[in-house]
């Protein structure tokens, strides 16, 4: 129930502080951004919520070292479909929102990647919340839970009175970040992986984030050469979204045993065409 309640006064308190500290017009344009980035988020978290009763019967029938495995890998899976997310978010928020809801709803550019931060810190900790989830680690999240919301208030305040829209955003991100991803990953390291170091995880997050910042970076670039507005403005950007950060994650992630790993296993099951398979894997699988 805390960790529900915790959950959802994130966008409840933002929008309460903005229209407190700045005006209902900004609440408006805030609530626009924000239903677009939870359609997007409600889009990943169907994986997360799939999985759950599998990672559940797996926690009950494996070890902690082929959990920790399966976490591992399929954190990494998420987290570059994540990025590419990220990637289309930052490129399409601004033509989109002045497609669909008028140029005189558009936030600044610079608020545009608080929201692309803000959903991909908000996507960090879901496979691991899965795991949390099914180990059943309730009670040991109940004064993250509770300290969470209590860090959005009182940094929602702060922040929001000194830099108004883009201090209640960082607000947020920064409970989340301390709050949800690192002390949360501490509390399932230390209750059920115990036999490992979070700091491992923390690590593998880090070379994700690193890599998805440069790959967004660069697609924006490339965003920001196509000069035509409206749909056929967005539609160009679209293609270049779905095509561009794709291919740079295959082509800095592709020689890494990690996503071997995952090429294999994600083949095991879903059986990748024979021309998928070549591109992917550095050899076809015995």
């Amino acid at each position: 129930m805390v960790s529900r309640l915790c959950q959802t006064s994130r966008n409840a308190l933002d929008s309460i502080f903005i229209s407190s500290f700045i005006g209902l017009i900004d609440t408006a344009k805030y609530n626009n951004y924000f239903y677009i980035l939870t359609t997007v988020s409600g889009i990943l978290s169907m994986v997360g919520e799939s999985i759950v009763a599998g990672v559940g019967n797996s926690i009950v029938t494996e070890s902690k070292e082929k959990n920790r495995d399966d976490m591992t890998r399929l954190n990494f899976i998420y987290m570059c479909i994540a990025g590419w997310f990220a990637a289309c978010l930052l490129c399409l928020y601004q033509p989109f929102t002045k497609l669909v809801f008028g140029a005189e709803m558009l936030f600044s550019n610079d608020i545009v990647v608080m929201f692309t931060l803000y959903f991909y810190l908000l996507k960090m900790g879901d496979i691991r919340y899965v795991y949390s989830e099914a180990a059943g680690l309730w009670w040991e999240n109940r004064y993250r839970a509770i300290v969470e919301a209590a860090a959005n208030l009182i940094l929602n305040y702060a922040l929001g009175k000194l830099f108004g829209v883009r201090g209640i955003i960082m607000a947020t991100m920064l409970s989340m970040f301390f709050c949800n991803f690192l002390w949360g990953s501490a509390i399932i390291y230390r209750h059920y992986f115990t036999n490992a170091r979070a700091v491992v995880f923390y690590r593998q997050h880090a070379v994700y984030a690193a890599v998805t910042l440069l790959i967004a970076g660069m697609t924006y670039g490339c965003c920001s050469l196509v000069a035509q507005g409206g749909i056929l403005g967005l539609s160009v950007k679209a293609i270049i979204c779905a095509a561009l950060p794709n291919a740079l994650f295959l082509l800095i992630y592709r020689s890494t045993n990690r996503f071997q790993d995952a090429a294999l296993w994600i083949d095991k099951r879903f059986h990748l065409p024979g021309f998928l398979r070549q591109v992917v894997m550095r050899q076809f699988p015995q």
